[in-house]
């Protein structure tokens, strides 16, 4: 067992395929270099504590931690890491006993897979730090058991994404379809607004209900548009990928999930020259993406610091979760 550890995982994009991918449709994904650190130190047995920038301080008692996993009543900003340090431990046969110190990017909410991504970076921390080496399959099935604790029943998306880096093409009953994709450089806008994937899926779920024949009508639109736009990815097609990425933004306009934060900034990205933006997630709020070149990235980035809360200016295709160099740090 060493002394600490740090393991790092990258948040994801859905670059087309919102909502639609929950009725079997194809969505694309990439992970982006922004990344989730996490620092795994011991602490005695029984005892799992959590720090991080934002949300302050956990400490709770292993054998509590038990009690309200299993009843599924951990209500907490830090209720991922305090999970996966709990799950891990007891994946690898180990009684839990471990602070860890998270230090993500965006914050929870932002519809850029902040919670998958921490988690990930815990469990593969905390293995490490009592001498195991994680399989990604193996951190891929506890990413989506923390998944399932929160959000009952997740997509595989943001474990997938956050697990192994990349970009894929993801259909729910087929999983992942990595493509060759050129990298791609994106600037990311925060409307500021915290949003519940669970309740947009359920308003759309009730839209269908009442017109179902105009909803599967958008829905197979917005996949054939994931599929239009993983070419123009792969090709480095900018042109087309933008014009798939605003087609996109408009379907999910028609299915209710957009909002006016969200509209203003893909207003401004294309105003600004933009090769297209629209909502990424859930909508309702978190963030937008603007396709964007080296020759117009920083007219943009700069149009959307001045109505965003935050902004990032990304690359695509990143690595997956992975040991980092304690040294380093």
């Amino acid at each position: 067992m060493s002394a600490s550890s740090i393991a790092s995982a990258p948040l994801k994009t859905i670059l087309c395929g919102e909502h639609a991918v929950v009725y079997g449709y194809p969505a694309l994904v990439t992970a982006i270099d922004l990344r989730v650190r996490v620092l795994s130190e011991p602490l005695p047995v029984g005892i799992i504590e959590v720090l991080s920038e934002g949300f302050g301080s956990w400490r709770e008692y292993a054998l509590n931690v038990a009690k309200l996993v299993e009843k599924r009543r951990l209500k907490h900003p830090l209720q991922y890491p305090i999970v996966a340090v709990y799950l891990t431990s007891r994946y690898i046969g180990e009684e839990p006993g471990s602070r860890v110190v998270v230090k993500s990017p965006a914050p929870d909410g932002s519809g850029l897979g902040t919670s998958a991504a921490v988690a990930a970076a815990c469990i593969c921390a905390t293995a490490i730090r009592y001498g195991f080496n994680l399989t990604p399959p193996m951190i891929a099935n506890l990413v989506q058991l923390c998944e399932r604790f929160v959000h009952e029943t997740p997509s595989g998306i943001d474990g997938t994404a956050v697990t192994y880096g990349g970009t894929f093409v993801y259909k729910r009953d087929e999983g992942p379809e990595f493509i060759d994709a050129k990298p791609l450089r994106l600037v990311v806008a925060f409307t500021g607004i915290k949003h519940r994937t669970a309740d947009l899926v359920r308003r759309v779920r009730r839209l269908r209900a009442k017109n179902r024949e105009y909803v599967d009508t958008i829905m197979a639109a917005i996949g054939e548009i994931a599929q239009e736009a993983a070419r123009a990815a792969v090709q480095g097609d900018l042109s087309l990928l933008g014009e798939q990425l605003h087609a996109n933004h408009l379907l999910l306009r028609q299915l209710g999930v957009s909002s006016k934060e969200l509209d203003r900034l893909v207003e401004t990205a294309l105003n600004a020259g933009s090769y297209g933006a629209k909502l990424t997630g859930a909508g309702g709020g978190g963030c937008i993406i603007a396709l964007v070149d080296e020759d117009v990235q920083y007219r943009v980035l700069a149009s959307l610091q001045n109505v965003s809360a935050s902004t990032w200016l990304v690359v695509t295709n990143a690595q997956g979760v992975h040991r980092e160099d304690i040294s380093e740090q």
